[in-house]
């Protein structure tokens, strides 16, 4: 007679939990398992190179033989997804052509790693949206400090945090999410194509780590600023850290003093870099003493996903 009620117990505890569990992969599920970032559904194959021959591969390296007569027109950059063998899915930070070899740095296998006994297969370029759900749009504008190293999981660590948000650009990093920047960026650089650049709720403006002409740097910025405020937008302006590199001590200072006549502007919020108290320069920058590390760019993310859930 006491049997049963125990056993119908077990039962109902067990689609409790299975229930939760169930919820808990649907809600949360993207952040453990990236691949379902993407929307499989509308994969496309683009273009295709058969007959590759796979030299060496690893977790974040590939590099594969070409044959010596194939499409030019074929797309290969870092802005592209691609497939070995029509399933293994991956994306990379860059693609260099040299010859009859294409060698891919930096990649992040989406779906699956391939054996590495994988020899004869085929290549293709795939278009695979991101799912973005967010309808503020942010635009990242820079320089490395916001795609090289550590600064290339600076969108998919604010995408986990913050739902309501899609990163929008003309480029894309290593998982697939747009930014406007280039490795060698500068107010010179960005200014030339400012009146162009896309709309976007909020502006997040980077810049330094490869300023060079400091007596017109503050005007560039006036006038990238003035250009991003028309289009009705927000603005984060990140202030670059307290270079230690003697050839960058005096970027942070110009860039500070810029910013700080936009410290009344309620459509406008300064991060700066270089007020940490309790750390020293150092011990946030890499040896080259520009660019952020680890740290310093969990220091960035951190004030990013702050100042972002605020807006």
């Amino acid at each position: 007679m006491n049997k049963f009620p125990l056993i119908r117990t077990y039962i109902l505890t067990f689609l409790v939990i299975l229930g939760y569990l169930c919820i808990d992969f649907y809600l949360n599920g993207y952040k453990e398992f990236f691949q379902l970032n993407y929307n499989w559904s509308n994969k496309q194959q683009k273009q295709r190179i058969k007959n590759v021959v796979v030299d060496s591969i690893s977790h974040n390296y590939l590099k594969i033989g070409i044959p010596t007569i194939f499409d030019q027109k074929i797309e290969l950059n870092a802005n592209c997804t691609f497939s070995l063998d029509e399933k293994f899915v991956f994306r990379s930070v860059s693609v260099d052509v040299d010859e009859d070899k294409i060698i891919f740095r930096g990649v992040f296998w989406i779906n699956f790693l391939p054996e590495r006994n994988i020899k004869e297969t085929s290549l293709s370029v795939l278009d695979l949206p991101m799912i973005q759900k967010g309808d503020k749009t942010i635009m990242m504008i820079g320089d490395s400090q916001l795609i090289w190293r550590e600064g290339k999981f600076t969108r998919k660590k604010i995408s986990r945090k913050i739902k309501t948000i899609k990163f929008i650009g003309s480029e894309k990093d290593v998982f697939g999410y747009p930014y406007s920047a280039e490795l060698f960026s500068n107010t010179e650089t960005v200014i030339k194509d400012i009146k162009g650049i896309e709309k976007a709720d909020t502006y997040i403006l980077f810049l330094g780590a490869h300023e060079e002409d400091l007596k017109n740097t503050k005007q560039r910025l006036k006038v990238i600023i003035e250009n991003l405020l028309k289009k009705g937008s927000k603005l984060i302006l990140v202030s670059p850290p307290n270079y230690t590199n003697k050839s960058k001590l005096e970027v942070n200072e110009v860039f500070y003093k810029t910013y700080k006549k936009y410290a009344d502007y309620s459509n406008i919020t300064i991060l700066n870099l270089g007020n940490r108290s309790n750390y020293e320069p150092a011990q946030v920058l890499m040896k080259d003493g520009i660019h952020l590390n680890a740290l310093g760019h969990e220091f960035l993310t951190n004030d990013l996903i702050q100042t972002l859930k605020k807006l």
